[in-house]
């Protein structure tokens, strides 16, 4: 292997751990596939209950604990109105109003300092262009021709000499501006029931031909005490885990949506941006892996009907998933996948006396550590919210959620929110299901992308006579 393929492979595999999709993937999926009764046969169904009983009792808990069950349907009608007013900590303030139907959105924005207005912008989105007007500034209103965008940002890309990472963002951002979900909701989700009903037929091909079985039972911590759990045995054939990496990758290349979705998730896990062929590599490399490991046995132990731990090792793979209870099943629990030599490890500790709520997550990749803490008072809607990576880098939300119109409108009073303990902004936020009026900003229109250095000259004329 040459140096290029070595360090694109390396990077492939760290890029394993911390998105967390290798063979525990498999794992988990396994027990959706065993909870839906995939694999019968008695030990089957005793597994199958134990999992439904799992994620049911913790699921009710989580939404008994956060209590915004009423909330569930608010956007069932696609509108939205948002009211924000921002105080950016003697900076000045922001207001911004923001509403969303389901064809198009606006929002208007109005920045002040000590009661004098410096800024107004009117923001405008739907289908075929987007529209940014700043009224009291100058009399032009830039707009962005969604039809003919791709061409256009090709010729801006050469106008200016723009390098190639630059470009490519602009690229995909242009991707995502016309595919956005101000009116293409029911096409992104069904694009991505369609990917997800793929994997479930990949699933259950993977797991036509397991086996489950009894096998010894192992002491375990859970509620606090070290309990005799029983113990099940899931047997996967190798062919069906090299055969679902693969179908996975396909799912992956050929729906957008999908793939949209992945991404996301993925830099939420990961934390930066991730190359797509580094993604593609990842699954092959998982799939040889598979191919490698031969056949897999998951082992599954069970306390009091409730899942207790969930673990197998396969040469340089392992995975170890404890569940160790509390006021619910999944309140205390930890997870550990290691492939070679990298290790990606989650931990999730919770508690709930009277009224107050904790919940804690450690996510540990290698040497780097981030921890995220959430409390919640349930009576008042007090809430704390805290972000904090290997000491070095710290996020405080600080505040209160207060229901004004149950199922329609809730309101967001942020205390205060912090960036490494200096304070960035507090105010209120109101969100209901009301859209109200968008304005269309009206103006002497040009495209940005097709504007020369003159044209940006002139306009930067205007604003310092304005200005001064």
């Amino acid at each position: 292997m040459d140096e290029m393929k070595e360090k694109k492979s390396g990077n492939a595999v760290k890029f394993i751990i911390p998105a967390a999709i290798g063979i525990a993937l498999v794992a988990l999926l396994l027990i959706v596939a065993v909870a839906t009764g995939n694999l019968g046969g008695n030990p089957g169904k005793t597994l199958a209950q134990a999992v439904d009983k799992t994620f049911t009792l913790s699921g009710d808990a989580l939404k008994e604990t956060w209590q915004m069950d009423e909330y569930t349907d608010m956007f069932k009608d696609e509108q939205m109105h948002i009211d924000a007013d921002i105080d950016l900590s003697g900076l000045g303030n922001i207001a911004i109003q923001f509403d969303k139907d389901q064809d198009r959105c606006g929002m208007l924005m109005g920045v002040g300092y000590y009661g004098v207005s410096i800024l107004e912008a009117n923001l405008y989105v739907d289908e075929e262009e987007m529209r940014l007007g700043i009224p009291e500034w100058i009399d032009y209103v830039f707009y962005v021709d969604f039809a003919t965008y791709n061409e256009d940002i090709e010729a801006f890309i050469e106008t200016y000499d723009i390098d190639d990472d630059l470009a490519d963002e602009l690229r995909v951002l242009g991707e995502t501006l016309q595919d956005r979900d101000v009116a293409g909701d029911a096409e992104i989700d069904e694009s991505l029931e369609e990917a997800f009903e793929q994997l479930q037929d990949a699933l259950r091909g993977m797991c036509s031909g397991a086996e489950i079985a009894k096998t010894d039972s192992k002491k375990l911590t859970v509620n606090g005490k070290e309990r005799n759990c029983k113990g099940y045995v899931v047997t996967i054939g190798e062919s069906g885990t090299v055969e679902f990496f693969r179908t996975y990758k396909e799912i992956y290349q050929s729906n957008e949506a999908f793939q949209n979705y992945f991404d996301q998730i993925m830099i939420a896990t990961a934390g930066a941006e991730l190359e797509h062929d580094l993604v593609l590599e990842a699954f092959d490399l998982l799939a040889d892996a598979c191919a490698e490991a031969g056949d897999i046995q998951v082992y599954c132990y069970i306390y009091d009907g409730v899942l207790a731990q969930i673990c197998f090792e396969s040469g340089e793979i392992s995975f170890e998933w404890n569940i160790c209870g509390g006021n619910f099943p999944l309140e205390n629990m930890d997870l550990t996948f290691a492939y070679d030599s990298e290790g990606f490890v989650i931990k999730r500790s919770g508690s709930l006396n009277g009224t107050d709520y904790e919940a804690e997550y450690q996510i540990s990749v290698g040497d780097e550590e981030l921890i995220f803490t959430a409390e919640l008072d349930k009576e008042n809607g007090d809430f704390r919210f805290e972000f904090e990576e290997d000491y070095y880098f710290s996020i405080l939300l600080k505040g209160k959620i207060e229901k004004t119109v149950p199922g329609s409108e809730y309101a967001i009073i942020i205390d205060t929110f912090k960036v490494d303990n200096e304070e960035i902004l507090y105010g209120d936020i109101t969100v209901s299901n009301e859209c109200g009026k968008i304005e269309v900003p009206e103006g002497d229109l040009r495209n940005v992308l097709k504007m020369t250095e003159d044209d940006w000259y002139d306009i930067l004329w205007e604003l310092s006579y304005y200005l001064y």
